[in-house]
C-alpha cells in the first residue's frame, strides 16, 4: 500500500509535467502589432527669389501686378509633370513689385492638394516658369531664384 502511495507521490508530479497546459493555438508565434504607416509629409513653404531688375522685361508687363509661378519637372525636353499656376498677389504695403534690382523673396505655401496630386513635381522641380500680370494679359518673364536649395535662372 505504501508502495502505491509512494508511486503516486513520485509519478503524479512527473505526469503533470508531460500534460500540456496551453491550448494548441497558444504555441503559435505571437504576431507583432503592425507599425503605423507614416503620414505623408505636410508640404513645406518654399521661397522663390525674383530679381526685380529683370522682372518686367516685355511690353505690357506692369511693375505693380500680380505674378504667377508654375513648377515643372522635365526629363530631357519632355515635361513629365507640372503644377497649375500658383498666383502670388502683390502686397498692398509694397505698392506692387518695384523694379529696383534687388532680389525679392516671395514666400508661398505649397498647396497641399497640388503636391498630393503631383508629388514628383514638388520633390524634383527642374524648371520654374513665371509670368507677370500686364494690363490685360499675363506675360512671361525671366527670373533668378531658388527653390529648396536649387538655383534657377
Amino acid at each position: 500500500m505504501w508502495s502505491r502511495f509512494f508511486l503516486l507521490l513520485i509519478l503524479a508530479p512527473m505526469a503533470m509535467c508531460c500534460i500540456p497546459t496551453r491550448g494548441k493555438d497558444d504555441d503559435m508565434k505571437e504576431k507583432k502589432p503592425e507599425e503605423p504607416k507614416p503620414k505623408p509629409e505636410v508640404p513645406k513653404k518654399f521661397v522663390v527669389t525674383v530679381n526685380t531688375a529683370v522682372r518686367a522685361t516685355c511690353i505690357g508687363a506692369n511693375t505693380n501686378g500680380d505674378i504667377r509661378i508654375m513648377l515643372v519637372r522635365k526629363d530631357g525636353n519632355r515635361i513629365v509633370s507640372k503644377t497649375d499656376w500658383i498666383t502670388v498677389p502683390k502686397k498692398a504695403e509694397d505698392n506692387g513689385w518695384i523694379r529696383d534690382g534687388t532680389m525679392t523673396p516671395i514666400e508661398m505655401p505649397y498647396p497641399e492638394a497640388l503636391c498630393m496630386e503631383k508629388p514628383t513635381v514638388c520633390d524634383q522641380v527642374t524648371e520654374v516658369l513665371i509670368e507677370f500680370k500686364g494690363t490685360n494679359a499675363w506675360y512671361p518673364a525671366s527670373i533668378e531664384g531658388e527653390i529648396g536649395g536649387k538655383k534657377f535662372a
